[in-house]
């Protein structure tokens, strides 16, 4: 996340940019000034006048929305992350099928993420903060028979909405996934039990990660892996440097960064 100073300069600079752009416009004409006439002249015969172009209103018109859209977005990342700096709380559970829906599943695709996270069959596998199960299922699947899911969250609502999701019919071949209720300080699982941990938007979401790190170290077996992805208009987005010391300041080795700055996965493994 942003530190409140970088902030700062971020609605500093954008004022400037905003101040720059409505400075360079054209006056308007003034309205006593009458247009200049300008002689009418016919194209040649056999021959096409191709002196049409965009009309300026039109043109400024994009750029005005353009620069709208712009606006609203970073107003939007600016409150959420200031209120999100000294507010630490998971998704409510009343977002729940939006973030279980088609828009989100496009920004961040689920085969690209379980092929980011490394996972395989056979693999014991557990979500951290699987709200209502964007991408659960796609990962119970890949695991296979062989292998087992668990999908933990600390919140009941969210836990509710996914057991529904797995009672749907499309999901009734899925007999290998566990709703466990649970917290990221306290996981419920045996030392050195796990072969892969993830978390879709929600390591910044936990307040004391360094002692959710611990815990994950804990539980991984000998070069387990975690996997942490993130998404650019997530109001808790960091930077991919920021998840990587994370990692590494929490006793973990960096095995690959994948993605770009909207969608990424840093992948790490337990020494």
């Amino acid at each position: 996340m942003f530190p409140l100073k970088d902030l700062i300069k971020l609605i500093v600079m954008t004022v400037e940019v905003f101040a720059r752009i409505k400075s360079r416009r054209p006056e308007k004409q003034r309205r006593s000034s009458p247009p200049a006439r300008v002689r009418a002249v016919s194209p040649l015969p056999g021959k096409r006048n191709n002196t049409s172009c965009p009309k300026p209103g039109l043109v400024r018109r994009f750029f005005k929305v353009l620069l709208s859209i712009l606006q609203i977005f970073i107003v939007y990342q600016v409150v959420l992350r200031l209120l999100r700096r000294y507010f630490k709380f998971p998704a409510p559970a009343f977002i729940g099928k939006l973030l279980d829906s088609d828009i989100r599943r496009r920004t961040q695709p689920a085969d690209l993420l379980v092929e980011r996270s490394g996972a395989r069959a056979g693999m014991r596998i557990l979500e951290i903060g699987c709200g209502s199960g964007a991408y659960t299922t796609s990962f119970a699947r890949t695991a296979g028979e062989s292998g087992r899911v668990y999908a933990l969250d600390i919140q009941p609502g969210m836990l509710k909405q996914i057991q529904y999701k797995l009672q749907q019919p499309e999901n009734q071949d899925i007999q290998t996934l566990q709703i466990v209720a649970g917290s990221a300080y306290e996981l419920p699982f045996e030392k050195a039990s796990l072969d892969l941990i993830y978390m879709v938007t929600v390591f910044q979401e936990i307040p004391d990660r360094a002692r959710a790190l611990k815990e994950v170290r804990r539980v991984l077996k000998r070069h387990g892996i975690l996997a942490i992805s993130e998404l650019l208009p997530d109001p808790d987005y960091p930077w991919v440097t920021t998840t990587v010391r994370m990692g590494k300041e929490g006793g973990l080795h960096l095995e690959d960064v994948e993605g770009n700055l909207w969608n990424y996965t840093v992948r790490f493994k337990k020494p």
